[in-house]
């Protein structure tokens, strides 16, 4: 009986400590929506909260405010006391200022989306630690390489989406320590350039999709492109490559 007393007063704790980071964050923007997220008469409980979903014990699982009109930062969200959150989307709203690297401490975060924001500077390396991650959008921002001495591959990661960021010289080392990635768009970063790479095709033997157009690529399209016999859809439109197409490319089950 204590300890189903004492389990209780924990899980309230935890709702109520959610419930005000969630309110600090909200405070920070300039964004006056959200009327749901209140603490008034004693609401210390976020699970009904717009945007809001939460599993068993009464803790955030999931934060949805895609298409929401927030607009503000980050940085104000405190990350580390949403243990058990496995789904963030803030995609299509107007975050502005960096990302922070505490969300590398969402350690059973499954889906992240961040996609067509103002997000500038270097994608954190510490979002390579989310080794549960499956889903990663980050799409239509200002975004930079990571540091690649520190962002190793994800283990889970299945889709990957950096299309129309600010990318540069190579393509991010981790993508070819990612192998289970079946969808890859780094599509419009133009200053990624140099030979197509051969990592690509050695790698990802589970890949799909693959859009690297609207690059800078250049040279010939490598024959162990073939090796690729998942690929259903390549696109490599908009580069400067030159020579034949691979006789690899048509040869393919799904292409023939």
């Amino acid at each position: 009986m204590v300890l189903l007393l004492l389990s209780c007063v924990l899980l309230k704790i935890s709702a109520q400590t959610e419930a005000e980071a969630l309110i600090k964050w909200k405070n920070s923007l300039d964004f006056h929506s959200l009327t749901s997220w209140s603490l008034a008469n004693g609401r210390t409980n976020p699970c009904r909260w717009s945007g809001i979903k939460c599993g068993s014990s009464d803790s955030v699982i999931e934060i949805n405010l895609d298409s929401s009109g927030v607009n503000g930062k980050l940085d104000q969200f405190n990350f580390s006391v949403f243990p058990k959150l496995t789904y963030l989307n803030l995609a299509n709203n107007n975050l502005s200022g960096t990302m922070p690297a505490e969300i590398g401490k969402l350690a059973e975060l499954r889906f992240l989306r961040l996609a067509n924001n103002t997000l500038t500077g270097p994608i954190p390396y510490q979002v390579c630690n989310l080794q549960k991650l499956r889903n990663l959008e980050l799409s239509e921002n200002y975004l930079s390489n990571p540091d690649s001495t520190q962002c190793k591959g994800m283990a889970s990661l299945t889709r990957l989406d950096l299309n129309y960021n600010y990318l540069a010289s190579e393509v991010p080392p981790f993508i070819f320590k990612s192998p289970k990635l079946a969808y890859v768009d780094i599509s419009d970063n133009t200053d990624i350039g140099g030979p197509l790479p051969i990592q690509f095709m050695k790698t990802l033997k589970n890949i799909q999709f693959l859009n690297l157009s609207g690059n800078s690529f250049k040279g010939p399209i490598p024959a162990e492109i073939g090796n690729l016999t998942q690929l259903q859809d390549l696109r490599l439109s908009r580069n400067q490559l030159n020579g034949s197409i691979p006789s690899e490319i048509v040869s393919q089950p799904q292409n023939s």
